[in-house]
């Protein structure tokens, strides 16, 4: 098939281009499932799917496609999936859609559709990274407010944050009121 072609080649230059991440072409589209349409005018139709893709290759998460078109009959108007993780040998459906413009004059190819991958190798949990705002400075006896809803976990797990303090200045009686938050 002529998808199965253009992928490949864009699989191999995505691995020379991108060292480090998971092979693009451990990915394989199994099915685009209809989610809505919508006619804009008379010979112009959206339509909106979600993907199930099968995972070929090892563990992967943050996996994530892209798609476009090679038929200029057929115009991507969103061509932005994520999937998440996806172990080896497993099948995945997109947490969300693509939208596709299709000129209902001309049949819909949809071998002139690309989907290009990408995604992290996964060797188990992912450590989140931690952001607490910005440096403060206070006077003395100021209060200080930490916020760790910048942090984030690339495995989607949940966060709880343990504050504690691991200098203080001579003379300083500072104090934590809450130091473990969920």
């Amino acid at each position: 098939m002529k998808i199965h072609t253009v992928f490949r080649v864009y699989s191999i230059l995505f691995w020379l281009l991108i060292p480090g991440l998971v092979s693009a072409n451990s990915f394989t589209v199994n099915e685009r499932v209809l989610v809505s349409s919508n006619r804009v005018t008379r010979v112009l139709s959206d339509f909106t799917y979600e993907v199930k893709i099968t995972n070929i290759g090892d563990n992967a998460s943050s996996a994530t496609a892209t798609v476009t078109s090679t038929d200029t009959n057929t115009v991507i108007v969103d061509g932005s999936l994520t999937f998440g993780v996806i172990a080896g040998g497993s099948q995945g459906i997109s947490n969300d859609t693509f939208t596709l413009r299709q000129n209902r004059r001309f049949p819909f190819n949809p071998d002139a559709l690309v989907f290009e991958f990408s995604s992290i190798p996964d060797t188990g949990n992912v450590k989140p990274i931690a952001n607490a705002g910005p440096d403060q400075t206070v006077k003395v006896n100021g209060l200080i407010m930490l916020n760790g809803i910048n942090s984030s976990d690339a495995d989607g797990d949940p966060l709880t944050f343990q504050w504690s303090m691991i200098g203080l200045p001579a003379g300083s009686s500072a104090v934590s009121r809450y130091p473990k938050v969920s």
